[in-house]
């Protein structure tokens, strides 16, 4: 993406996903040669208050199972959405592996090992 404005001020990077948790740049953004570049994948300190989890050795990813987009993780990503939606093929909310599929691996591998996970960036 370009944009063709200045900053002024503190540049810091907000990533949301449509079923995962929110996470905001834990440091600021330098600009070199009139690009910002910011790396999450490196480690969970990338992130505000660490709010990644390591999905493969030394590589570090947003926390997956938020179909509601609440920023918390919880009971009604389950029953309000994976529930309704189990079963289906597409894309959808509760696809949490973006497989194209909304099944038992959804719910057993992302979405119960990150119950009760919060994002700590604001709306």
């Amino acid at each position: 993406m370009q944009f063709n404005y200045t900053v002024k001020h503190n540049l810091f990077v907000v990533v949301r996903h449509r079923n995962h948790l929110a996470i905001m740049s834990a440091n600021l953004l330098v600009e070199m040669d009139g690009v910002y570049h910011s790396n999450y994948t490196l480690s969970a300190e990338q992130a505000y208050l660490s709010n990644q989890r390591e999905i493969s050795s030394g590589v570090w990813g947003m926390i997956s199972g938020d179909a509601g987009a609440s920023g918390l993780i919880d009971d009604t990503d389950k029953s309000g959405l994976w529930e309704m939606q189990a079963g289906l093929k597409g894309y959808f909310q509760s696809d949490f592996n973006m497989d194209a599929e909304v099944n038992n691996l959804d719910k057993n591998d992302f979405w119960l090992p990150n119950l009760g996970s919060g994002s700590q960036v604001p709306e």
